[in-house]
């Protein structure tokens, strides 16, 4: 999202809560400043930087789009996959993936991301009934774009007990065809154990970047009033705010300025060096991975006192 209009956003939210309107003004603020500064160091890269970047009808620096990526999250979205990572498919086919079904099972920053989407296997239904096929994009891309998607989801060369977990499946695009070893992620069961048993819900944010791209991509109306039903997590309560006012004080100091600095590193090294596994590579994923790993054990200590700021608890059996 552009810094401008998430500015309007913030104050639109400011003015329907305002409880937390200054502490989200104060957070939308940093993030701009942030953000904006990137861009501009980022410019200054030059050329070299956007070589690794351009679109891939066939091949870029050598390589062919030889990779089927199932994206179902905010990866389907243009202005995320397209602009705020810059990666150019060679092809974006709407498609569907047979025997498996959206979850939210990634944990997240509690109180403000609690959960991001994975896809995972449709369980044997004794009634008959399952949950509806995930529905997503399937992008043609290189495999060193395919590389920088993975450091950006923070799964890059890593064990699978640290983020998303990749896998292989058949996907059937909406013009028939069939597009057999498309590539996904799901989430291993130790990275879900950390989430003890909720149902951990996405942030509005989240889901409207899910459904904005659905709704652009053409998805089917079935599976775009699907998402449309889906619940979010929402801060309603004081001691929900104070922590999701906590918990991006948290993110904003530890978490998003070594995102930024990765990404402009990434900028100027090209996207090879994800696919290497290089040392940046694997210093980014162990940081990112106990950050979380960290906020989700202090979430532990504050719901008590603040509020759960995950999602709902299971239903008693």
């Amino acid at each position: 999202m552009a810094p401008q209009t998430r500015r309007k956003a913030a104050t639109a939210n400011a003015a329907a809560t305002p409880a937390s309107g200054e502490g989200r003004r104060v957070a939308e603020a940093l993030l701009d400043t942030a953000e904006e500064g990137v861009e501009k160091l980022e410019q200054a890269v030059g050329s070299n930087a956007e070589a690794h970047f351009r679109p891939a009808p066939a091949e870029v620096d050598g390589e062919e789009a030889t990779i089927w990526y199932f994206a179902f999250g905010s990866n389907i979205n243009k202005k995320v996959f397209e602009g705020r990572r810059r990666i150019k498919p060679a092809d974006s086919l709407p498609a569907v993936l047979p025997g498996w079904r959206l979850e939210f099972n990634q944990p997240g920053l509690p109180y403000t991301e609690p959960a991001f989407a994975a896809v995972e296997r449709q369980p044997e239904a004794s009634n008959g009934e399952k949950q509806m096929d995930v529905h997503g994009i399937a992008h043609r891309i290189t495999p060193t774009q395919w590389a920088y998607v993975l450091e950006t989801e923070g799964g890059s060369g890593g064990k699978e007990d640290h983020a998303y977990h990749v896998v292989e499946a058949l996907a059937v695009a909406y013009d028939g065809r069939q597009l057999p070893g498309v590539l996904t992620l799901t989430v291993s069961p130790n990275v879900k154990a950390r989430l003890k048993g909720r149902k951990a819900l996405p942030s509005l944010r989240y889901m409207t970047l899910i459904r904005e791209g659905a709704k652009e991509y053409g998805l089917s109306a079935e599976y775009q009033q699907y998402l449309a039903s889906l619940p979010h997590y929402e801060a309603t309560s004081v001691g929900q705010k104070l922590g999701s006012l906590i918990f991006k004080f948290i993110a904003f100091t530890f978490i998003f300025p070594v995102w930024a600095a990765m990404r402009l590193f990434r900028r100027v090294t090209g996207m090879k060096a994800a696919g290497s596994n290089d040392m940046a590579s694997r210093w980014m994923r162990r940081y990112t991975s106990n950050c979380f790993a960290t906020v989700l054990r202090l979430h532990e200590v504050v719901r008590p006192l603040l509020g759960c700021g995950m999602g709902k608890a299971p239903l008693p059996p």
